[in-house]
């Protein structure tokens, strides 16, 4: 999937549920940095070695990729990628 489809999609589902008057650039902004704190928790005090181990655990690994793509979410709408392009 290629970050325009990605984008399309979240549009959809947020549209779907009448989320878009509550996507401003600050809630999005403060939603993206929320969701890296929660991603960042994963790693906080662990040493080197206990978090190249969390690659090994498939549960730890599920949450931690989740934790990316609410990330890229979040961004994808406070900056839309065909901005970018």
């Amino acid at each position: 999937m290629d970050f325009g489809e990605l984008e399309r999609k979240v549009v959809a589902f947020r549209d779907a549920r009448g989320w878009a008057k509550y996507h401003t650039p600050k809630n999005l902004a403060i939603s993206a940095a929320v969701e890296l704190g929660e991603l960042l928790e994963h790693f906080q005090w662990g040493t080197d070695e206990e978090i190249l181990e969390l690659s090994e655990n498939p549960t730890k690994r599920e949450a931690i990729a989740d934790e990316i793509e609410d990330v890229v979410i979040f961004l994808s709408q406070a900056l839309p990628f065909e901005r970018m392009q």
